[in-house]
């Protein structure tokens, strides 16, 4: 067991790193005393961690556990790569007063957060390479009335939107560890054969 938050916590959408050596999880719980309510984003160091001691552990004073997040607000669907040095999710507290979910890049590293999703529409549903190196999530900010995918290269600083065709919605990607290809629903017929509803793509 690796929280023991109060009754009236809830702690949720918890991502492994592929080493199994990181879990990154969105609670309701304030684990650390900090008085901020909402819905904040925590990172576990398996390796850390105390065994028996659920978090929060007062007899090793919480090692292994950092907290991510802390405004008032809703952090969820956090994603992790390697090691947790590159954290994935979504947030509508950080937005200079908006209210619509953005995506955010924690780096474990420096303690930086940096804001990927273009806006002004929502984002949702981040999905990271293993490495950390590139991020693809879906937004509805293309003006189109519809939500489609961006990816973002962490290197190169850059974010594109996934070619597909406009209208309709392309939703739920998913990127393989590597970053050679992205499969997502949409309900679109992207490929005009006469598909009805949602139907599932790779790029």
């Amino acid at each position: 067991k690796l929280t023991n938050g109060a009754s009236d916590s809830t702690s949720t959408n918890a991502s492994v790193d592929d080493g199994e050596r990181v879990v990154v999880f969105e609670s309701t719980a304030d684990f650390f005393a900090t008085g901020v309510g909402g819905t904040q984003i925590y990172r576990i160091d398996l390796r850390k961690a105390l065994l028996g001691c659920p978090f929060p552990c007062p007899s090793s004073d919480n090692a292994g556990l950092s907290q991510i997040t802390a405004k008032v607000g809703t952090n969820r669907n956090a994603v992790t790569g390697t090691g947790g040095k590159s954290i994935v999710f979504e947030s509508d507290t950080l937005n200079g007063g908006q209210t619509q979910n953005q995506i955010y890049l924690y780096n474990s590293k420096t303690g930086l957060t940096l804001r990927v999703s273009p806006g002004p529409g929502a984002a949702r549903n981040p999905t990271i390479t293993r490495d950390g190196g590139r991020i693809v999530f879906e937004s509805d900010a293309d003006g189109t009335g519809g939500t489609q995918l961006f990816l973002y290269h962490r290197a190169k600083e850059t974010l594109q939107q996934i070619p597909t065709p406009p209208g309709g919605t392309c939703t739920n990607p998913s990127i393989s560890s590597n970053g050679h290809a992205v499969a997502f629903l949409s309900s679109n017929d992207l490929l005009s054969r006469g598909s009805v509803g949602p139907e599932l793509y790779s790029y």
